[in-house]
């Protein structure tokens, strides 16, 4: 006989009035032997498990949050572009800025060599000026904040 099928006509009653008036459903636990060791076992798994992700999710935390183009071309073919980076750096990994790689040489698909001009016009951080400089890359150019 399953616990189920012991349930005696006092907790039949009890549960049928409790879902008459939906406020607590309790049923009886179930008659098993060992049970109290099982779920103090998993508890103590359960919180362990907690723990352990704890110092992970602390460590994760530095990340680019928000990243916003607005590319504007004009008809003379060159484009204004400005990027909008929000980044979360707590001095872990992101400690003296972010940069960016912009490709200004690359061959097209029909494998032509291309060229494009490119100038930084401001850097802000906060929408106050921030410090920054380039450096050339085989295919372009990186800029440092």
């Amino acid at each position: 006989m399953t616990s189920r099928e012991q349930m005696t006509d006092e907790h039949r009653v009890r549960l049928l009035e409790q879902l008459e008036h939906p406020r607590l459903l309790t049923l009886p636990a179930p008659r098993v032997a060992g049970f109290r060791r099982v779920e103090r076992t998993v508890a103590i798994w359960l919180v362990a498990s907690l723990l352990a992700l704890l110092p992970v999710r602390a460590i994760a935390d530095e990340r680019i949050e928000r990243y916003d183009s607005e590319i504007t071309i004009h008809r003379d073919g060159t484009l204004d572009v400005v990027e909008t980076i929000s980044v979360r750096a707590e001095g872990r990994n992101i400690r003296r800025g972010i940069y960016r790689d912009f490709p200004t040489r690359y061959f097209d698909r029909l494998g032509n060599r291309v060229v494009v001009l490119f100038d930084v016009v401001s850097v802000e951080r906060d929408g106050s000026p921030e410090p920054w400089f380039t450096e050339q890359m085989n295919n372009g150019v990186r800029v440092n904040t």
